[in-house]
């Protein structure tokens, strides 16, 4: 069973929806005897981008609500909201693309579309580093001109 598979199975049986990294990594390693440090919620997130994943099958399942805390909502949830990568060494979070219902977007400044981001991709050229996250906030902060760009179906 791979640990995606171990993460849907654990996270649908358990009446919480919300977690927190220790405790999705307990759960797994007591359930799968899985090695509670290969357990990263965050590569499995709508709203996180890991540039390093890039070579994988990006299968999103939580959206993170907080520093170590994820909401699990599965796959092809409809998801609708800005996408946060930080860089290596970088203080903030930079918003890297964006989901609207469902529908993911990619912007070309920070790495090309993953080959397992599914059907509903699209890469829109934008310009690099524009909106940073505030540090402990969902809230954008304005860096510079706006990153919106035009939906295009795939």
């Amino acid at each position: 069973m791979t640990l995606y598979e171990q993460l849907l199975a654990a996270c649908r049986e358990l009446s919480e929806k919300v977690f927190s990294t220790f405790e999705l990594r307990r759960v797994l390693s007591d359930r799968f005897n899985t090695n509670p440090a290969s357990v990263i919620p965050s590569d499995y997130c709508y709203n996180l981008w890991n540039s390093g994943l890039i070579q994988l099958t990006w299968k999103p399942i939580f959206i993170r609500i907080g520093p170590g805390e994820f909401r699990f909502v599965g796959p092809s949830y409809a998801y609708t909201g800005l996408v946060y990568a930080k860089a290596r060494g970088a203080d903030d979070e930079q918003v890297v693309g964006e989901w609207l219902d469902g529908r993911f977007t990619l912007y070309d400044a920070f790495v090309p579309a993953p080959p397992g981001a599914g059907d509903p991709c699209t890469v829109l050229p934008t310009g690099s580093g524009r909106y940073h996250r505030n540090r402990g906030t969902d809230q954008p902060r304005a860096a510079g001109p706006s990153l919106r760009g035009v939906h295009t179906d795939p």
